[in-house]
């Protein structure tokens, strides 16, 4: 997000930045001391067209673009730093983990969830934050884990000595010592319980801003709101802790039982009740019986080993019979096709002596013929006289 710009007088010194000079001309006008919008801009030295329109209800783009989101300003900086700590932790969270707090954080509110591009766009709208694939561990960095080695680098905590350099003093001070001009703090606002969420914290916000007055330029106002939204960052983050511990103590306590299956035993020296005896011989018994069935299967797998490798014998024996018939018929088949080549050979040589005959018999039929003489060639040019001749 950008920073604010803050103008500067002539001699180098930072002036009330512009969205306040802007409330502070719409105020001004507000109670009269300007006749005009474009006095009372040009006095705080902002755009005429900026004071109208906050006049007019229009908000500053930056508020309307944090109203279009789904999570608040100061839920967005909790989940960032969140990010950051797990990173710096070595176990960045991944796209689905980072939407599921955001969910966390929602529910909070009672709000919707977010949906499946929120992440992307939330990594987009963060600089200091980036989605990208996870590498493979370093073997080397891996082996400097050792718990012994990180058992050296640390030294024994003793609460009762670190207690014991504080030196808390209480405040005594009430209400007949003080200044007697000073008012009484309101019965109401001493009943006020402690806010426990987010909601909680925003109405008591709003009831304690109502009940200052209306300046909210000036530093008890800013240091109300910074503290505010200090406390709503704090609750954020408390949020996130206390799901990732949740998680942490089901996967401990998951690991736990695992380790306590395996290593269950009965004491030397111990007793033991009833209700374990009982269990235990049950376990037992079910375990002979588990057993003896498994004798069972597997005596009955060897009786029927024979039986299977005789039926293998008879299945391979009837193999080889079909394969026998086959090939028998394959035969078959290559000597009716042998036949059946040489009957043909045998017709088409028959039908060709056949063929040879009656050409001879042609030939001889028509050189036994005698020939006739063809009439002379006629030389006449007149085609009757020739016919005549």
């Amino acid at each position: 997000m950008a920073r604010q710009t803050e103008h500067h007088d002539g001699n180098g010194r930072p002036m009330v930045p512009r969205e306040e000079r802007v409330l502070l001309a719409v105020r001004a006008y507000q109670q009269g001391q300007f006749k005009s919008t474009r006095k009372a801009a040009a006095a705080y030295d902002v755009p005429q067209s900026t004071v109208s329109d906050r006049l007019r209800g229009v908000i500053r783009r930056r508020d309307a673009q944090m109203n279009n989101l789904k999570l608040t300003a100061t839920e967005e900086t909790a989940l960032v730093q969140w990010i950051l700590s797990m990173d710096e932790r070595g176990m960045p969270p991944t796209v689905a983990y980072t939407r599921r707090m955001a969910n966390l954080l929602l529910s909070e509110r009672g709000k919707d969830p977010v949906g499946e591009n929120w992440v992307r766009k939330f990594v987009g709208r963060h600089g200091e934050i980036k989605a990208k694939y996870s590498r493979r561990y370093d073997y080397q960095r891996a082996k400097c884990e050792d718990p012994q080695k990180i058992q050296g680098c640390l030294f024994p905590f003793d609460p009762n000595r670190i207690l014991s350099r504080l030196q808390v003093q209480v405040d005594k001070v009430g209400n007949d010592h003080g200044d007697k001009n000073t008012p009484s703090p309101n019965k109401s606002l001493e009943a006020a319980k402690t806010p426990y969420n987010v909601n909680q914290l925003t109405t008591h916000a709003e009831r304690l801003l109502q009940r200052r007055p209306q300046n909210t330029d000036s530093p008890v106002s800013q240091a109300i709101n910074q503290l505010i939204k200090g406390c709503q960052m704090a609750m954020h983050s408390a949020a996130l802790l206390a799901d990732e511990n949740r998680q942490l103590r089901s996967e401990n306590q998951r690991r736990k039982q695992r380790k306590e299956q395996r290593r269950e035993y009965i004491g030397d020296g111990g007793t033991l009740s009833v209700a374990e005896g009982t269990v235990r011989i049950k376990q037992r018994r079910e375990e002979e019986e588990e057993e003896e069935e498994q004798v069972k299967r597997r005596r009955v797998e060897e009786e029927e080993r024979p039986k299977r490798r005789h039926e293998g014998e008879e299945r391979a024996e009837r193999r080889r019979e079909k394969e026998e018939e086959r090939a028998k018929r394959r035969q078959e088949g290559e000597e009716r096709a042998k036949r059946r080549r040489q009957e043909n050979e045998e017709w088409f040589k028959l039908r060709r002596e056949r063929e040879e005959e009656r050409d001879q018999r042609l030939i001889e039929e028509e050189l036994s013929v005698p020939r006739q003489r063809a009439p002379p060639r006629c030389n006449s040019p007149n085609r009757v006289t020739c016919l005549l001749e």
